[in-house]
């Protein structure tokens, strides 16, 4: 484990780790000598993305629509798909928001970008929790956002507090995460938005996006890429877990969940759409997520009478025994 000051490292030039992402050949695989042990949390679930990830390729879904694969996510998932997001930008997005929060399924959450005008646009949906855009690489944060690591750590903390002020629990998405400086920004940022909530008494989420598809799922992968010494090491210290009389970790507190690529280490929850179209690298579909989950916990859906879907048989996930979840392979869509 990693011992932090949480001082962050805010130079005038950007960290764009030109060793493991050099412009002159395909970016290196690299591994540690000794391999992330294995903390299996208590209660797995999934969260989804349908109406946000899953239609930005394609033409957007009326509120009809919306609402049938609402319905769709709370027959395939019961009680194993806990939340879904919208976009809240448009009259027909806060009308599906509204359809869905009615009926019977998974939280309706939203999305929105580290910004007060957004934050105006999600409070009247009434929803009870919002993901928030923060891009945690130097890619992003100098070259995308010409801003420097301390104009956007302020930033993200102005928001998060906000969105906490307006009754909201924040989920911060930590965009490019694989490409980030974890010790000299993302493990600072993490620990000051956790601190803000410590204060205000509402759990903060972390999600651990896996952008640019560079994530690794095996145990000894290096970091930045390596997601089981992500979720393990750096998330967890900065979120100021410790390590236990037994070795282990305490991650009753620890909620995050990661896009793309989770082999099941620490991670609580993972995400994707029910059906995707070509875009950037890819998901994992929800269905996919669904399936793995049920094979991990040792049990056999059963096959809806009518549409052939599954049928949750159960939501104990205490004897949760898979070793890997959504491994992509290379080449992988």
């Amino acid at each position: 484990m990693y011992a932090y000051n949480y001082r962050m490292a805010d130079g005038s030039t950007p960290n764009l780790f030109r060793d493991s992402f050099p412009y002159s050949r395909v970016p290196p695989f690299r591994f540690e000598a000794d391999p992330v042990r294995m903390a299996l949390p208590k209660d797995v679930w999934i969260t989804d993305t349908t109406f946000r990830d899953g239609q930005q390729a394609r033409a957007p879904y009326t509120v009809d629509q919306m609402v049938h694969l609402y319905d769709l996510l709370a027959q395939l998932g019961g009680p194993i798909v806990r939340q879904t997001e919208f976009f809240a930008y448009t009259d027909k997005d806060r009308e599906a928001i509204n359809a869905c929060r009615l009926r019977e399924g998974p939280e309706v959450t939203t999305w929105m970008r580290a910004s007060k005008d957004d934050l105006r646009v999600v409070q009247p949906t009434g929803v009870k929790e919002t993901g928030i855009l923060m891009s945690a690489s130097d890619y992003h944060i100098f070259l995308k956002m010409k801003r420097t690591r301390e104009q956007a750590m302020n930033d993200y903390a102005d928001i998060v507090q906000a969105v906490i002020d307006s009754g909201i629990r924040p989920r911060c998405h930590l965009e490019d995460l694989t490409r980030a400086d974890l010790d000299g920004f993302v493990a600072p940022l993490v620990a000051r938005l956790n601190e803000l909530g410590s204060r205000a008494g509402v759990p903060v989420k972390f999600r651990l996006c896996d952008t640019m598809g560079f994530g690794l799922p095996w145990a000894e992968a290096s970091l930045p890429r390596g997601v089981p010494r992500l979720e393990l090491e750096e998330i967890a210290c900065a979120a100021g877990l410790v390590a236990g009389s037994d070795g282990g970790l305490d991650i009753d507190d620890l909620r995050i969940d990661i896009d793309r690529l989770a082999p099941i280490q620490i991670v609580r929850a993972v995400q994707g759409p029910l059906k995707q179209h070509e875009r950037r690298t890819g998901e994992h579909l929800l269905v996919g997520w669904r399936e793995e989950h049920e094979a991990g916990r040792g049990h056999v859906a059963r096959p809806h009478p009518h549409h052939g879907g599954l049928l949750d048989v159960g939501a104990d996930c205490s004897g949760f025994e898979l070793a890997h979840g959504g491994q992509r392979g290379l080449g992988d869509e």
